[in-house]
């Protein structure tokens, strides 16, 4: 993987030069669309809300990702998939931005 931020060549979840996390970088994918290709980009962010399954997520969950979402509106991304897992310890949320 290339580091968006300093151009260094890295595997990992840290670029070995910077110390930028995978999950700050975007990534690129490309559409092909009938009259030529589109380039997409998007940003992933995971949220971890550390809280019990059945209390006090209900509460939490908006609380940490309204500010996220309000945050991406505001910088003009759109979202493309919010995707929930449940986990032991609380509940992970992984937001995909698709940014032009």
């Amino acid at each position: 993987m290339r580091c968006q931020n300093c151009g260094t060549d890295f595997e990992g979840k840290f670029c070995t030069n910077c110390g930028t996390p995978v999950d700050n970088m975007i990534h690129n994918q490309s559409i092909q669309h009938q009259n030529g290709f589109t380039q997409t980009f998007y940003k992933i962010e995971n949220i971890v809300v550390k809280a019990g399954v059945l209390t006090d997520a209900q509460d939490l969950i908006p609380k940490k990702v309204q500010p996220l979402l309000d945050l991406g509106a505001k910088k003009g991304w759109k979202l493309h998939t919010m995707t929930p897992t449940v986990s032991a310890k609380g509940i992970n949320i992984c937001l995909v931005w698709e940014i032009n």
